[in-house]
């Protein structure tokens, strides 16, 4: 007889076990099941059950996830009050993936690809049918999101360290004031294959930038990639492997000079498509050469400026197949333990029909406040504190096809900035302000409104700096106040965040690189008065300038002798005052000038033990030393035999120095 025993496995769930069987008994399939959640800490209490989930959604006014459970488990998370709802009864072997809910009507399926499960108004969740293949999933024309089990995705990220109300810097308002129509007009123009751009060396027209393209793809991101190098930024490849062809996203990255482990991302992606193959000409001038427009403009100000936090440009392909690129890239961040503080992504900026200047943040969670919404307050402050000609709609609901939504699975706070794509405030009947050229051959530059875009980079890079936090500078020139002539001098900057220093060259000159605070700055120089400024407010700009005119100090001669302590015989030696003044004592005799202050004085000579003492020079004065001759016998002794062996024979020489009344020092040395 075989005796069957029921084996399980337990997960903790705010103290009750979710107990799976495991034995091949005839239990009802795994279903997919939608969780409804609420607030940070009921997120908080389903992550820590290790519940791996597809996906965290919202639309409107509701929240929740779904994952694959068997019915135990469904039960037991209702037990502990969740409300659990079935939308798929037998996910066994199923692949799932999200498309807009505005798409499922003008999407074709010849043959069928799959089957609406559930519909929330904003995302619809879809089940491939069998024998299709995911990249026949990649190729409609809509976004598709392959939802797999992220182990993140429960992560709500409130860090305290986005700047939510920014003061109005003018380094940020010249950087702004920089970016023009027709740089903007040039980036997106070659990037949309309007004229040739100079890739390697050559020219060549980016007629398209499809994903599966070849070599127009290669040859974009080669055209980034040069145009981040010759800036200086280093800049790498990300490859991955999608529908069997090795493709590439490009990061450019600027390296923080105080917190380099903390990242800044700007992010745009880079591929095209137009409604039908063979996609070519894709030109997506607004889709989306002006997100990454704005990101190349993005390097060309930002190459110059130091900032405490490592700053990285990404250039994403793969987007319009199901934002792939960034999917690989936000899961290599996360498990190399990136601490990526806020992503920006950028995704179609430029189009305004109705010529208004709405535009859309999107975030993450409107039950949750965190990272995700502190950037967008961020964003919508550097709106105000600039006087931009925008208004911001801030989406709680976000949505979820765009690359951004691809760190949002991976716990990183994101935002998607976007033209009026959506404004919960406009009546159903109302059209949104939607380019009607999106994924055709009609989305061109002369189609943009280039003050509309104009105004979006600039908040855009504004949010950028802010958020990365540039490094300023205290500079100046030092002088003496008696001469006005250059000195040299130690400069100190002492704040709330640590002390830096420099030292001035030959003409005076000095610069401290610090991060934005207010410090006390000491100004030091032999022979003069140290010469302190406190409240140096290094807030906003570039820096501010200090000078200091330093005052000399009053010299005085110290005179003295150095003798022998027993016999009173003049000695030949030195006298240092500090570290910077050595007199010569010859035949026992020195005298010397010294600037006002106290010193620690140090008397040597040959074969004597040296003398300290600290002496406060105010006057000409006399500062004599008597030193003690050191013994000339030296016993060394290593404690071992020629063999190696160990053996004490210190004392039979000890002894015999000590009957003869002769000093000595010992030695102990290594074998």
């Amino acid at each position: 007889m075989i005796l069957l025993v029921p084996v399980v496995v337990a997960l903790s769930l705010l103290g009750v076990s979710l107990i799976r069987p495991t034995l091949a008994q005839q239990d009802p399939p795994d279903a997919l099941v939608r969780i409804d959640v609420s607030g940070a800490p009921h997120l908080a209490q389903l992550a820590a059950t290790g519940l791996q989930v597809l996906a965290r959604l919202a639309a409107a006014d509701e929240e929740y996830v779904l994952a694959v459970l068997s019915t135990d488990e469904q039960d037991q998370l209702r037990s502990a009050g969740y409300v659990v709802e079935i939308v798929d009864p037998d996910a066994e072997g199923a692949s799932y993936f999200l498309i807009p809910s505005a798409d499922l009507k003008r999407v074709t399926q010849t043959p069928p690809l799959f089957e609406v499960v559930h519909d929330d108004g904003q995302q619809a969740v879809v089940r491939m049918r069998p024998g299709a293949a995911p990249s026949e999933m990649r190729g409609l024309d809509t976004p598709a999101v392959k939802l797999d089990a992220v182990p993140a995705a429960l992560a709500a990220r409130n860090s305290g360290d986005v700047p939510v109300q920014p003061a109005y810097d003018p380094l940020v308002a010249d950087l702004v004031a920089r970016i023009t129509n027709s740089t903007l007009h040039s980036y997106v123009g070659g990037l949309s294959g309007e004229w040739p751009v100079e890739i390697g060396g050559s020219p060549y027209t980016l007629s398209t930038r499809y994903s599966y393209s070849g070599t127009p793809l290669t040859k974009a991101t080669q055209y980034v990639y040069e145009h981040m190098a010759s800036l200086g930024y280093d800049v790498s490849y990300h490859t991955y492997t999608l529908s069997g062809e090795t493709l590439r996203n490009v990061i450019g990255e600027k390296r923080g000079s105080r917190y380099p482990d903390r990242i800044i991302m700007l992010t745009a992606h880079l591929d095209s498509r137009a409604a039908a193959a063979p996609h070519d000409p894709a030109p997506g001038a607004d889709d989306n050469a002006s997100g990454s427009a704005a990101v190349m403009v993005a390097a060309d100000l930002l190459a110059d400026i130091d900032f405490e936090y490592t700053v990285r440009l990404a250039f994403f392909t793969g987007e319009e197949q199901g934002m792939y690129g960034s999917y690989y890239y936000a899961v290599d961040a996360y498990n190399a333990g990136d601490d990526i503080l806020g992503v920006l992504n950028l995704d179609m900026i430029a189009w305004d029909a109705k010529g208004g200047p709405e535009i859309d943040l999107h975030s993450d969670s409107p039950s949750v406040e965190d990272d995700s919404d502190a950037l967008a307050d961020l964003f919508a402050a550097v709106v105000d504190t600039y006087g931009l000609d925008l208004t911001v709609q801030t989406v709680e609901a976000g949505a979820t096809f765009s690359d951004h939504y691809r760190f949002w699975q991976q716990g990183y706070a994101a935002i998607m900035a976007i033209e009026d794509y959506y404004n919960p405030s406009e009546q159903p009947q109302e059209p949104r302000d939607w380019n009607t050229n999106y994924h055709t051959i009609g989305d061109r530059l002369d189609t943009l409104n280039l003050d509309y875009y104009r105004e979006y980079v600039r908040a855009s890079l504004g949010t950028i700096v802010h958020l990365a936090r540039p490094l300023r500078w205290i500079s100046g020139t030092i002088t003496s106040a008696a001469t006005d002539e250059p000195s040299r001098a130690t400069l100190t900057a002492s704040g709330r965040t640590g002390a830096y220093g420099a030292t001035t060259g030959a003409d005076g000159a000095y610069a401290i690189q610090l991060p934005a605070g207010v410090y006390t700055v000491t100004a030091s120089s032999n022979g003069y008065a140290p010469h302190s400024v406190a409240g140096v407010a290094v807030i906003t700009g570039t820096g501010t300038t200090l000078d200091f005119a330093l005052v000399p100090l009053p010299a005085y001669v110290v005179t003295g002798t150095l003798t022998d302590a027993d016999t009173g015989r003049p000695l030949t030696g030195t006298v240092r005052f500090g570290e910077d003044v050595i007199a010569l004592a010859t035949a026992g005799h020195y005298s010397v000038t010294v600037f006002s202050g106290t010193y620690t004085l140090l008397a040597q000579a040959r074969l004597y033990y040296p003398v300290t003492r600290t002496a406060i020079i105010d006057r000409d004065q006399r500062q004599d030393f008597a030193l003690t001759a050191a013994p000339c016998l030296l016993v060394v002794d290593d404690d071992y035999d020629n063999k190696g062996n160990a053996y004490d024979d210190e004392a039979y020489y000890t002894t015999a120095l000590e009957a003869l009344d002769a000093d000595y020092d010992v030695w102990a040395v290594a074998d």
